[in-house]
């Protein structure tokens, strides 16, 4: 196993990702990403698309942000009912 290292001003600047608002929020999605890619990748990637697969780890971040602030709200959605 290997994680593929990404950080926050990687996000922001390479990949120009807007979607998480700051590196504290960053950590826990990337690294939900590494675990995900590394099940799918057999073998860690050469140098030559280590570019490539920091931006698919930065696009499966926002995913899973994303997915993640929707479950918190529908969670929160039937309070009180």
């Amino acid at each position: 196993n290997y994680v593929i290292q990404v950080n926050y001003a990687f996000y922001e600047n390479e990949y120009a990702g807007t979607v998480i608002p700051d590196e504290e929020s960053f950590k826990q999605p990337v690294l939900k990403a590494n675990i995900y890619l590394n099940q799918v990748l057999h073998k860690e990637p050469s140098e030559e698309k280590l570019n490539l697969v920091q931006l698919c780890l930065c696009e499966l971040s926002d995913l899973i942000y994303q997915d993640a602030a929707v479950r918190r709200m529908a969670g929160t959605a039937g309070e009180g009912y």
